[in-house]
């Protein structure tokens, strides 16, 4: 066989192969990005948003019950990453979404007040703050402490990020 019969056959023989794999590699894979909050133990407030796992299937949106998301523990005896998120279910799988561990009563509840970790690595509403405290780059003087509570619980993590 002529040394260009042999390289038109093997183009012949790839196109071939590429074809019959093609459907079965190119299925209709469908994923979206699983977001939240990583709740920061240390200062008692949630972090801004980030994306915690890639999951199967169409992006259901927001809009449901804050859940806790707990990473499972790692090999270099870190504590799990904590996260809170109004993400709608599918969960990531690699997960613990049971919400049972102390973490992630503290992560729903700094959920609950709007402790929202700042710029300035402090937090809008730290945890240890009175009503004499010195305001905060995210309270003025003038504030109330407790006048961002009057909003609904959810409207500034859902709003502002989608977690």
């Amino acid at each position: 066989m002529k040394p260009a019969a042999v390289a038109i056959s093997a183009a012949l023989a790839v196109l071939a192969c590429a074809a019959a794999i093609a459907p079965v590699a190119c299925d209709d894979v469908r994923g979206h990005i699983y977001a939240g909050r990583r709740y920061d133990p240390d200062r008692g407030c949630l972090e801004p948003p980030s994306s915690i796992d890639i999951v199967d299937g169409d992006d259901p949106g927001l809009g449901c019950a804050r859940t806790c998301i707990e990473g499972l523990p790692g090999d270099g005896g870190e504590p799990p990453a904590v996260y809170v998120s109004t993400m709608c279910p599918p969960y990531p799988t690699l997960f613990d979404v049971t919400g049972k561990s102390l973490e992630c009563a503290a992560a729903l509840a700094a959920a609950a007040s709007n402790a929202l970790c700042g710029a300035d690595a402090g937090s809008s509403k730290p945890a240890d703050a009175g009503p004499d405290a010195p305001p905060t780059d995210a309270q003025p003087a003038d504030a109330s402490p407790d006048a961002s509570l009057d909003a609904p619980a959810d409207a500034p993590l859902d709003a502002a990020d989608g977690s």
